[in-house]
């Protein structure tokens, strides 16, 4: 405690700048992932039911608005994913519509 009580009160440790790497890596780690599962058969095939279960695809039913909100929050999910897996290319999306 008395080695720090002579540092300048104002100089922060680079921890901001090293969040920001780990996110960064974090995420790299996450696209990696995500593109070893779109490699797959298995993995085109489960993306494919996930998005089509957050209708990314399609129009939403919309019969009142409470569903409406619950449909509106699972297809956000499904677009920030839409938009990882595009961020990959856009040959995963076309082959998890079966569009190649």
């Amino acid at each position: 405690m008395a080695d720090n009580f002579w540092q300048e009160p104002y100089k922060k440790e680079p921890t901001e700048q090293k969040s920001k790497e780990n996110k960064q890596i974090e995420h790299d780690e996450l696209q990696k992932d995500l593109q070893f599962l779109l490699e797959t058969p298995q993995g085109k095939r489960f993306f494919k039911a996930l998005l089509q279960s957050t209708y990314v695809f399609e129009s939403m039913p919309i019969s009142n608005k409470e569903w409406y909100a619950w449909y509106e929050g699972r297809r956000s999910i499904g677009l920030m994913l839409y938009h990882r897996v595009l961020a990959l290319g856009i040959h995963y999306l076309n082959q998890i519509q079966g569009v190649d």
